[in-house]
């Protein structure tokens, strides 16, 4: 698994689509495709949902907030230490809580 770009200010990435932090290899070619013109951009598709990541601004998170860097337990597709649930194969990463 690729690791997850860090900005120099300290935080992740994030897919516009499906707020999964971009690796270093998906945000380098998103940016070399920001600096051109809008009619000829290439698109630039995210590792885990495949969606085009230069049709709406990224989001930012700082790496204090998100904590570390894990993989689904279904999927192995990258996942923050804190998520519950994987967007990319739509399962929990544990049986969620039920009363």
């Amino acid at each position: 698994m690729e690791s997850p770009f860090i900005t120099k200010d300290g935080c992740y990435v994030l897919c516009p689509s499906c707020k999964t932090p971009l690796t270093e290899s998906v945000e380098e070619r998103r940016m070399v495709q920001f600096k051109r013109s809008a009619r000829v951009r290439e698109p630039v598709p995210c590792a885990a949902c495949r969606m085009d990541t230069c049709r709406d601004a990224p989001l930012e998170m700082p790496v204090a907030k998100a904590g570390g860097w894990t993989s689904c337990v279904h999927c192995k597709t990258g996942l923050l230490e804190t998520a519950l649930y994987c967007h990319h194969c739509e399962k929990y990463q544990k049986e969620p809580f039920e009363r």
